[in-house]
């Protein structure tokens, strides 16, 4: 057979061999491009969440930093001792500021709770009104955490009260011990 005649079988030939290859060569790796696409795929999803996770994280970053910020503006207000000297110059700065007379001042049984000791006082004050006020204003903007918890009011000459106060201040418990 010569070259003319045989032609259809060497192109049938040549055909075979490259439907061969596709096969054994070229669609192992189409099955992995398509693997690849497929992994490609997913982890863009990944991605798109955790994109969406950090646009989420940021705020709560912000609000864990300015937790902290308040954490230690507290510590410092709750000290770890009831520092009953420093209260007691505390309240009679305020007093002395507002015009006010402390008649008594008696501290009263503490109480304990899981991280912290309420430090509780009662005291009877002489006062006009307005001092009065300004006395509870001096209080809040004290160093020290001091909350009023109570007070009642009695008229005592034209313009002066006799008030009878609760004040409570905190200590803070570290470690489950009590100071």
């Amino acid at each position: 057979m010569n070259i003319k005649q045989s032609w259809p079988f060497i192109l049938l030939g040549w055909a075979g061999g490259i439907v061969l290859a596709f096969f054994f060569i070229l669609e192992p790796l189409v099955v992995e491009l398509d693997t690849l696409q497929d992994r490609q795929a997913a982890l863009e999803g990944e991605v798109t969440t955790l994109r969406r996770r950090v646009v989420n994280l940021e705020p709560l970053e912000r609000r864990l930093l300015a937790l902290q910020e308040t954490a230690l503006i507290l510590e410092a207000r709750l000290p770890e001792e009831k520092e009953i000297p420093d209260l007691l110059i505390t309240i009679e700065e305020a007093a002395i500021l507002s015009n006010v007379e402390i008649r008594s001042f008696v501290p009263q049984t503490t109480t304990a709770t899981e991280n912290y000791v309420e430090v509780p006082f009662g005291a009877n004050l002489h006062t006009r009104y307005h001092d009065f006020l300004l006395y509870l204003n001096h209080l809040r903007g004290s160093d020290r955490l001091i909350q009023v918890r109570d007070f009642a009011l009695r008229k005592d000459l034209a313009d002066t009260f006799l008030v009878e106060v609760n004040l409570v201040t905190f200590t803070v418990e570290k470690n489950g011990e009590s100071p």
